[in-house]
């Protein structure tokens, strides 16, 4: 109930926001340009900082905990098995689906003007290289730009550190479940803040 009533608060900031912000720019530019700077961006921002802010903390308190919450290693396996085969399944279909659309409406293949246009491709990374760099050398480093694979991995043997230890570490965990309950409240908090975000982005 809750959550179909953020929805469509949420829905509705956006038609507002789309309306306010199409209105304005059209029949007041200048009038538009000062609530752009002034009320529209800032909420948008604001919210998007609010949501990134949480990202970090949420992943790393919710993996742990529950990697923690299982106990057993072998329910670990079998879990990280099923996670790892629908991961390779839906990313099969994604870039099935991305390929088929690029072959029937080729994107690019018109005449485009690149003057001046700078842009050197990198090398992608190997397989080896992408399975190695999952293991973070430093973790704050990794949470600090947000580098989420790491930051799932490390999570992760925290979680199994904590379940293999038990008792020794009750401590940690209640601090650990302490951490989510925490993070679980703030995103309440923000998305209460929600609709009035989706307006300032729309508008």
């Amino acid at each position: 109930n809750k959550t179909m009533k953020l929805t469509t608060k949420i829905l509705i900031g956006l038609l507002l926001g789309a309306a306010v912000g199409l209105f304005l720019h059209f029949s007041a530019p200048e009038l538009f340009t000062t609530l752009d700077t002034y009320i529209f961006s800032p909420l948008g921002t604001i919210f998007l900082n609010l949501i990134k802010m949480l990202v970090v903390p949420i992943v790393f308190f919710s993996i742990t905990l529950g990697v923690a919450s299982l106990g057993d290693p072998k329910k670990l396996g079998r879990i990280g098995g099923k996670t790892i085969a629908f991961f390779l399944a839906t990313t099969t279909v994604a870039i099935t689906i991305a390929i088929a659309l690029a072959y029937v409406f080729q994107p690019g293949s018109g005449d485009f003007n690149t003057a001046g246009a700078e842009y050197e491709s990198q090398e992608a990374p190997t397989v080896i290289e992408t399975f190695t760099n999952i293991i973070p050398t430093n973790p704050i480093q990794a949470m600090t730009e947000a580098n989420m694979l790491q930051i799932i991995a490390f999570s992760i043997f925290i979680g199994f550190a904590l379940a293999m230890l038990g008792k020794k570490t009750e401590t940690v965990m209640r601090l650990i479940e302490q951490g989510n309950e925490i993070m679980m409240f703030l995103v309440n908090v923000i998305m209460k803040f929600a609709p009035y975000g989706a307006f300032g982005l729309l508008a």
